[in-house]
């Protein structure tokens, strides 16, 4: 899509031309597009950072094959891996919790599944009732100050709180900063025509007897706007965050 898009924005030639097999004068690229392609490749070139930074474990991740095995085993699986991630005892299989006032993920927002494009009414709990993730996609046009946003929330045991993939920058792009006294890690964006900046965010750290809240906002927006965006949401997010 992005290649697409900057194609889009070549300057020159004739569709006349191009439709009649004739030879039109040379294209020239747009200085914005050319700019964005010098961004692209050097960002690319970079070798993505992998380690601690502040309460944050950046890591690689691989998805473990479970091909062949019996669901029972594969389920087993799956929860020492979410143990070993995240430290939360999480039983598998997930199961669907609603979405109401007083539960761990509760937002007083309304939005959509990222991948389904429905709305939002549950939140993925484990087996065992411990919050397993909630996907929401706010819409600029339901809130003009804050989207387009996606809100991914994810419970963890421990500190530093490993980032399996979710994270894909090389170190200059990484910034520690609080928002509202919270650890917050910025991806900060490396496009000048479609940025997108991340920001991962510890709502909550983990305390004996209780786990920690980390969410991941993925801000359509130039690293300003998208700071005062956060900071707007997690306004609105820490009046409702279950203790």
């Amino acid at each position: 899509m992005l290649s697409f898009l900057l194609a889009r924005l070549v300057m020159g030639g004739s569709s006349a031309g191009e439709a009649g097999g004739a030879e039109g004068p040379p294209q020239t690229v747009h200085p914005a597009v050319e700019r964005e392609f010098t961004a692209v490749a050097e960002d690319a070139a970079k070798p993505r950072f992998y380690g601690q930074l502040g309460p944050f474990n950046i890591m690689p991740y691989t998805q473990p094959s479970y091909d062949g095995l019996s669901q029972e085993e594969k389920e087993r699986r799956l929860s020492e891996q979410h143990l070993l991630l995240f430290g939360v005892p999480c039983q598998y299989p997930i199961r669907s919790a609603p979405l109401l006032p007083g539960s761990p993920f509760y937002l007083p927002l309304k939005g959509t599944s990222p991948t389904t494009g429905e709305a939002v009414t549950h939140y993925g709990e484990c087996s065992n009732g411990v919050p397993y993730s909630l996907a929401m996609a706010l819409d600029p046009q339901d809130y003009p100050q804050l989207g387009p946003m996606t809100v991914d929330r994810f419970p963890f045991g421990r500190l530093p709180v490993n980032v399996p993939g979710w994270i894909n920058a090389p170190l200059d792009r990484l910034q520690l900063t609080s928002i509202r006294g919270k650890e917050v890690l910025v991806e900060k964006p490396y496009s000048t025509l479609f940025p997108t900046t991340r920001l991962l965010v510890i709502e909550r750290r983990p305390s004996p007897g209780s786990y920690g809240i980390v969410t991941l906002l993925t801000v359509d927006a130039p690293l300003e706007e998208a700071l005062a965006k956060a900071e707007r949401f997690l306004a609105i997010a820490e009046q409702h965050l279950a203790p």
